[in-house]
Parts: structure tokens; C-alpha cells; sequence
């Protein structure tokens, strides 16, 4: 008897399994149905359905994660794609949706990770190169981008912009012969161009030579007063000097930035309130 009742026991569970494999297989076709005929919301939810019969499907997890993308709801792609290269690591197709939607939400960490499982799976390198230097740039890890960069720079000895982050990252990384260098070598390359002009006083700037670096700000700043990025460098080389009048020229400045742009309105209500103490020292 007790052996038959065993039996029983074991039967009930695979038919629990096998109809909770039906349940996830009918959820995930229809979805699939849906996903091809472009109605992602509604592809959406029988993939959610059937992750509640199996939340570990592999099929489910990633095509979730297509759907949401298709919706441009990239927060929940996301979760969705890691969440199944987490069960399952290191698959192409997977890292490939993660490469494309890891930007979108500022992800850089997972937008490299998934360029290297796409590198170790047959893409080259080189075509990633500035993927690397963008990424590794937002991340704050500015010899990494130097490392890419110069592997750029004699693939595109016409092309200015790599020469200019070189600059910019090399300061950023507190390498400033390195910045001089390739400040100088694309001066000689294009001539001294404004974005170059810039550049000189950023690295002025970063020496501490602040009175160079005002002159040159103040010069691009009076050839284009609407220019953001000049206003911005001469306001900041403006506030690091002691003399007050330049700080309240500073603050005017700031201001002016701050109502400009919305980008980073944090970082300069501090800046402005901290220039408003100083000033009433």
C-alpha cells in the first residue's frame, strides 16, 4: 500500500512539472506570435505569464527582455537580459541585446562586459575600439580609454576628435606631458584650432597656471558668448583665483550656464552657492 501511494506522490508531481512545461511552452509560443506581428506589449505579458510557471526559462528571460527593448523600456530590458546571462553566462546572443540596451540606461560596466563576451566569441576588437573609450571615459577609468585611443589615433591620422580626447583624458588622469604632447603634435597636424586654443587652457588650467588659462577661455569666450562649453572653462578659471571680482564674474557666469542647461543642475547649484559664500566672506 504504501508503496502504490509513493507511486502516486510521484506521478502527481511530473504531471505538476510536465503541465507547468505545457503552461510555459504555451505562453512563450503565443508571445513569440506577438512579438513578430510588433504587438510588444501584448508579447510582453505572456512572456511574464509564463516566467510565473517558470522563472527560469531561458527563452522567456530573453525574449522579455527583446520585448521590453522593442518598447523602449530599457530599465526592464535590462533586468531581464542580466537576469538570464546571470542563469546562463557568457552566450552571444544574449550579450549582444545587452550591448545594445546596457547604453541606453548608462550602464557602462555591463555595456563592456558585454563587448568582451562579444569579442571572445569571434567580433574583433577594432570595431568596438570606440565603444572602449566612450565606456571606460563615463566610468572614470581615463587610462583605459588613453589604452584604446592610441589605437585609434593611427587608424585615423586625419581625424581630429580622437586627438582631442587623448588631451582631455590625459588630464583627467593627471598626465599632463601626455596631454601636452598630443595637444602639440595635432596643433603641428591641423594648426591652432579652437578646439585646440581649449584644450592649451585646460591644461594651463590643471598646472595651476590660471591667469594663462583665463586669457585663453576669455579669447574663445568673446568669439562665441553663447558657447556653453567656453563659458563653463572661463567661470571655472575665474572661481579658483582669489580676486573677488573675478569670483562674482564667476558667479554671473554660472548663472547664466545654469539657465542655459538643465545637464548636471546639481553640480552647479553647489558650485553657485559655494561661489555665493566665498563672495561673502
Amino acid at each position: 500500500m504504501k508503496r502504490i501511494i509513493i507511486l502516486f506522490i510521484f506521478s502527481l508531481i511530473g504531471f505538476g512539472c510536465s503541465s507547468q512545461n505545457k503552461d510555459s511552452e504555451y505562453y512563450l509560443k503565443s508571445g513569440q506570435k506577438s512579438f513578430l506581428a510588433g504587438k510588444y506589449s501584448e508579447a510582453t505579458n505572456f512572456f511574464l505569464d509564463g516566467l510565473k510557471h517558470s522563472p527560469s526559462n531561458h527563452e522567456l528571460l530573453y525574449y522579455t527582455g527583446l520585448s521590453y527593448q522593442k518598447e523602449y523600456m530599457y530599465d526592464s530590458s535590462l533586468f531581464y537580459l542580466k537576469k538570464v546571462d546571470l542563469l546562463f553566462p557568457h552566450e552571444r546572443e544574449i550579450n549582444l541585446a545587452i550591448y545594445q540596451v546596457a547604453p541606453k540606461v548608462k550602464d557602462w560596466e555591463n555595456s563592456i562586459k558585454a563587448i568582451k563576451v562579444l569579442i571572445k566569441s569571434g567580433d574583433k576588437e577594432e570595431k568596438y575600439w570606440k565603444d572602449f573609450i566612450q565606456y571606460y571615459g563615463n566610468r572614470e577609468m581615463y587610462v583605459n580609454s588613453m589604452y584604446y585611443l592610441r589605437k585609434v589615433i593611427p587608424k585615423e591620422p586625419e581625424n581630429i576628435e580622437p586627438y582631442l580626447q587623448m588631451c582631455n583624458f590625459s588630464a583627467l588622469a593627471e598626465s599632463l606631458e601626455t596631454a601636452q604632447a598630443y595637444n602639440d603634435t595635432a596643433v603641428d597636424k591641423f594648426g591652432y584650432l579652437d578646439e585646440l586654443k581649449s584644450n592649451q587652457g585646460t591644461i594651463l588650467a590643471f598646472r595651476g597656471e590660471l591667469k594663462k588659462a583665463e586669457k585663453i577661455f576669455r579669447e574663445l569666450f568673446n568669439l562665441d558668448t553663447t558657447n556653453i562649453y567656453y563659458k563653463t572653462n572661463l567661470a571655472s578659471t575665474l572661481s579658483e583665483q582669489k580676486n573677488i571680482s573675478k569670483k562674482k564674474e564667476a558667479l554671473k557666469l554660472f548663472e547664466e550656464v545654469r539657465l542655459q542647461t538643465s545637464a548636471n543642475s546639481l553640480q552647479l547649484d553647489s558650485i553657485v552657492n559655494n561661489l555665493k559664500k566665498e563672495i561673502q566672506k
